[in-house]
């Protein structure tokens, strides 16, 4: 295995399970894993919810939960999925907070994925 999916399951992603979605090919999905801190420069959601468009923080939450969820980035999967669901129910007491620390997680998770070539 290779040592950025190492990293990568040390911090909680579930390596096999992805590849099991990548049919196996673990070049694909290190390709994917790449992609991802991009996607996390499109959708930065905190500044949504700083400032309150919760339309907005829902629409770019929702993105980074699917793609995490397909890559098997299981803690930062399970954050989002509760800023969706704490968004949705409207329930924005410590939510700020929270989506604060989501972020410093996502942060390590791209600064891993981006330090491996």
């Amino acid at each position: 295995m290779e040592k950025l999916l190492e990293l990568l399951q040390e911090q909680g992603a579930d390596i096999q399970g992805s590849l099991v979605r990548f049919m196996q090919n673990e070049g694909l999905y290190i390709r994917c894993l790449k992609k991802f801190p991009a996607e996390v420069d499109k959708n930065i959601y905190l500044s949504s919810v700083q400032n309150s468009d919760w339309e907005d923080a829902v629409r770019k939450t929702h993105t980074l939960k699917g793609l995490t969820g397909n890559l098997g980035l299981t803690p930062l999967y399970e954050r989002y999925t509760e800023l969706v669901n704490r968004l949705r129910a409207q329930n924005y007491t410590g939510l700020y907070e929270y989506a604060a620390e989501t972020e410093q997680l996502q942060k390590n998770f791209c600064n891993i994925i981006q330090s491996e070539p």
